[in-house]
């Protein structure tokens, strides 16, 4: 099977399982990790080269696949930090720190794994040695996650007050 098509049909396996998970479209999960991922891919472009099989390309070499993924695990991400929640306790003073934990921990747990092992793969290479440090991506990931789900749950209230 080509991988293209699989990895794909695995973007859009991420999609219905948020949906199952959550009992409803978060749209607002998805379109937060997209913004990054069109902020990070095109400005960024230069730090990395992809590799063919995750074409089509919508600049240069950045995938459309790859804007896709920061979106798809953003919305993963917090559909399950939302059942997460259920088990944990959070106090009223700070209803959402818990949550933002959760977030942040699942993000940066479901990104690393994808990025490790799709590099690992050579899916992509990094065109500066400290991108593969692994020190660095975990503090990347804590950042990005920070930005991807506050952003992205910003926009699902937005959505869900009109």
């Amino acid at each position: 099977m080509n991988l293209t098509i699989l990895f794909y049909g695995a973007t859009l396996l991420t999609v219905i399982a948020s949906r199952l998970l959550a009992g409803t479209w978060r749209w607002g999960y998805l379109l937060g990790g997209l913004c990054f991922g069109v902020y990070n891919e095109f400005l960024f472009e230069f730090c990395w080269t992809y590799s063919p099989v995750l074409r089509p390309f919508l600049w240069r070499d950045v995938p459309l696949l790859v804007v896709l993924g920061w979106g798809t695990i953003g919305m993963l991400a917090m559909t399950i930090s939302d059942r997460l929640l259920r088990y944990f306790p959070h106090t009223p003073r700070h209803p959402g720190a818990m949550l933002m934990v959760l977030d942040v921990l699942v993000y940066a747990v479901l990104g690393l794994i994808e990025e490790l092992g799709m590099s690992r793969a050579h899916f992509w290479s990094y065109n500066f040695p400290i991108q593969g440090w692994f020190p660095f991506q975990i503090l990347g990931y804590v950042g990005v996650a920070t930005w991807v789900t506050s952003t992205g749950r910003r926009l699902e209230a937005i959505r869900n007050r009109g």
